[in-house]
């Protein structure tokens, strides 16, 4: 097998390793944020999987978004 070959067997194997990774992040996400919102409190918005994402998309967040995630974390853990 020459490195040429050897290299892009490798990286087909990365990138599908990769692909199953994001679906089962997505499908656990989805699972975390239904549990979440069972059993979050009154007046408290619901969860979005996003919130849940151990690998987010690419795209950074503002700080804005970053300032709605932090208020809304501390929202649900006020209300009790």
């Amino acid at each position: 097998m020459t490195p040429a070959r050897f290299y892009r067997i490798a990286d087909a194997k990365i990138k599908q390793r990769n692909e199953e990774w994001k679906f089962t992040d997505s499908l656990n996400a989805v699972h975390c944020a239904v549990l979440a919102n069972v059993n979050r409190g009154k007046g408290v918005p619901a969860f979005k999987p996003d919130v849940f994402r151990i690998f987010p998309d690419k795209k950074k967040a503002s700080p804005e978004e970053i300032i709605a995630a932090m208020e809304h974390m501390t929202a649900r853990q006020e209300v009790k």
